[in-house]
């Protein structure tokens, strides 16, 4: 059984750092999603750039990422040729299920936003809000 990943809204390089650095420190798996409509904001390249450096300095955390695509099939497909490891993406049923055909194809996962992520947005201390969500075992 594949243990349940703790998720996190990161908006920039220091919030994905101190998620992996929980991550190793505490052996605890998680998912970083990017803010929503990350893809058109940050763009894959920035956030795939963000999400690497946390795996090469953190290589202990286990750590997956997800790009939110917003309601964009077309950002989700640049995404998805980029080479992304899953995005998210709210559409209907019938383009959704194109995008996952894709996908598929490519490697790349589509998943549904998590419900219970941490938003670092507004967070005074993400380290000790991490902390917290992490020992709360959301």
């Amino acid at each position: 059984m594949t243990p349940q990943r703790l998720a996190f809204i990161v908006h920039d390089r220091e919030h994905a750092l101190a998620v992996a650095a929980a991550s190793a420190e505490t052996g605890t798996p998680v998912r970083v999603f990017s803010p929503p409509h990350g893809a058109a904001t940050l763009g894959a390249d920035v956030f795939q750039a963000i999400v690497a450096e946390a795996h090469e300095t953190f290589p202990e955390a286990d750590i997956s990422a997800v790009l939110d695509c917003g309601d964009e099939p077309g950002t989700a497909l640049g995404a998805i040729r980029r080479g992304v490891e899953a995005v998210s993406l709210a559409v209907q049923p019938e383009a959704r299920q194109r995008i996952v055909d894709i996908a598929l194809q490519s490697g790349t996962e589509v998943v549904e936003r998590h419900a219970e992520a941490l938003d670092l947005a507004h967070a005074a201390e993400p380290t000790a809000d991490i902390r917290r969500w992490i020992s709360k075992g959301r």
